[in-house]
């Protein structure tokens, strides 16, 4: 459970402290402050910073013909599946959260705990 004060991760692997939280009760939002500024947020989209892992991905991708290589930090879920019956997920996971911020495919080279 989320609390005033509480740091959080967003679904877009931004930190920020919640200020406030709305009463409505169907779409529930916190108020978060990243940064300087403050954004509302949906409740389902943020994770509590101490309920998460960090890890450095460096990843390639295609730009015009050419190979460029770059890191990001992906946070990951401590509730995420990495390996079930032979089927090895954190590379799809990490894939799949720096394509999202992106909006371009990549190719996942390394994965280090941050």
């Amino acid at each position: 459970m989320i609390k005033i004060g509480d740091q959080v991760v967003t679904s877009r692997s931004r930190y920020g402290t919640v200020i406030s939280f709305n009463n409505d009760e169907v779409l529930p939002q916190a108020l978060v402050r990243i940064g300087t500024k403050n954004h509302w947020i949906n409740i389902d989209q943020l994770t509590l910073a101490s309920h998460t892992i960090k890890l450095k991905t460096t990843y390639t991708f295609d730009y015009c013909g050419r190979n460029i290589t770059d890191s990001m930090e992906v946070v990951l879920q401590k509730d995420d599946i990495l390996f079930n019956d032979g089927n090895h997920y954190l590379k799809n996971i990490c894939a799949n959260r720096i394509e999202q911020q992106l909006n371009m495919k990549v190719e996942i080279l390394k994965i280090q705990i941050s």
